[in-house]
């Protein structure tokens, strides 16, 4: 659930930075660059940035080895933790609580989506049965012609149907333009024009990770506030595109199309289809923005880039749950942290590692250079003759069981350098293997 939250966080943050932006300074953006921006805010509700960043991580630490040597491990009791064992997995208690609202969350989910894709369905194969294909050579050459301004190199079909409806495209990777029954050419060249719009923009696919983004943050209000801003700017961005190429006498025109196709039924919104008027509200704004000159600016680059880029740290900065691997030292129930307040520590179990304890005999001792001395029994008095020279080290007593376990325990200790006899201090740990690595 934490990289859905990154996920959330990130795509929120833009969405409140532009906000506060179109508010603002929303005059320094053109209707295509806000319209850029809330894709983008889309985006990152589907893109687990936190696990793009993993890889490239990964990538580094490949090349690079000595950047990713982190020795010590822990698992806290605050932590959702999974521990597989050879005789058993075992789950925290926090685990156990974020699977149940993990299936919570995804019944919601299945049961949105699939309430979003009978609509389509149900509405595509009403309008299948009353369209039929274009083949008039004025409407195909204005689809030429317009294709070829708008560089767009997929084929596209155009149908006309009987219902009043207001022109769409809909198709994701197939798209297709449905004009109602309009007798008027320049009336269908505008239409035509700003669905190629749509086309161009993608705004199929838009929609349906739309749906797909609503359908997974439906507990989040934002979703839905972004959902609004992309219905409206998608309109916005097309209508830009179009009023480019007019004059002002044709600008008219264009905003009175709009002011008339508003006026039929629009029976299919939020499914994945882009229509010509999806919002009789939206109107007085399209018709400004349309009679307006364009803006271009380059503060809004700069604007840009500096919002997309403050948004993406939360993703970045998530964290991917990481496995830790036990070759030598197998965990049992009692590595997992039952309490918030308990934290187990492991360290990696190879003979090369400094982590494990070097162990030539069973009872030792270790001087500060790191030269290693067996000791035996009769070491263990103090031998009054000599005048002892003692040095600092480390004493280790090494305990083999039947099962393959060891257990090494480490003392303070200090050892005569001329006749061996070592004086025993104090614990210093005490480590368990239960698979010997010495």
């Amino acid at each position: 659930m934490k990289i859905i939250f990154s996920m959330l966080l990130s795509s929120n943050s833009l969405l409140l930075l532009f906000v506060f932006a179109e508010h603002f300074i929303g005059h320094s953006f053109s209707q295509k660059c806000k319209y850029l921006i809330l894709k983008i805010a889309l985006l990152f509700s589907c893109i687990p940035l936190g696990n793009i960043k993993d890889l490239i991580i990964t990538a580094v630490k490949y090349y690079f080895p000595s950047l990713g040597n982190t020795l010590d491990k822990s698992i806290s009791g605050r932590l959702q933790t999974l521990v597989i064992t050879p005789t058993g997995y075992y789950v925290s208690s926090n685990y156990r609580n974020n699977l149940l609202l993990l299936l919570i969350w995804f019944s919601f989910t299945t049961i949105m989506l699939s309430v979003c894709l009978r609509k389509q369905y149900l509405f595509r194969k009403r309008i299948q049965k009353t369209m039929r294909e274009t083949v008039e050579p004025d409407i195909l050459n204005i689809l030429k012609k317009h294709m070829q301004l708008l560089k767009i190199n997929k084929i596209v079909h155009i149908y006309t149907t009987d219902l009043e409806v207001t022109p769409f495209t809909m198709g994701l990777l197939n798209p297709i333009i449905v004009l109602p029954d309009i007798p008027d050419l320049y009336k269908k060249e505008l239409i035509i024009q700003h669905e190629l719009c749509h086309i161009k923009n993608h705004d199929s696919i838009v929609k349906f990770l739309q749906t797909v983004v609503i359908g997974i943050f439906w507990f989040n209000p934002l979703i839905y506030l972004l959902d609004s801003y992309l219905n409206r700017y998608c309109e916005l961005a097309c209508d830009e595109t179009v009023s480019s190429t007019l004059n002002g006498e044709d600008k008219r025109k264009y905003a009175y199309l709009i002011v008339e196709l508003a006026s039929l039924r629009n029976s299919y919104t939020n499914i994945f289809i882009s229509p010509f008027c999806d919002s009789k509200n939206a109107i007085k704004e399209r018709i400004h923005s349309i009679m307006k000159k364009s803006t271009k600016s380059k503060l809004s680059i700069f604007l840009t880039t500096g919002m997309v880029l403050c948004s993406s740290i939360p993703a970045l900065a998530y964290q991917n749950p990481e496995v830790i691997l036990f070759e030598q030292q197998q965990p049992s129930k009692d590595s997992l942290p039952l309490s918030s307040n308990d934290v187990v520590f492991f360290k990696k179990s190879s003979l090369n590692d400094e982590s494990v304890t070097r162990i030539i005999f069973d009872e030792q001792f270790t001087d500060a250079n790191g030269q290693i001395y067996e000791i035996s029994p009769s070491e263990k008095g103090t031998k009054r003759k000599c005048q002892h020279t003692y040095v600092d080290g480390t004493y280790e007593k090494h305990t083999k069981n039947k099962d393959g376990s060891c257990l090494t325990k480490s003392y303070d200790a200090k050892r005569c350098s001329k006749c061996g006899t070592f004086v025993l201090g104090s614990l210093i740990n005490e480590n368990k293997y239960m698979k010997c690595p010495h």
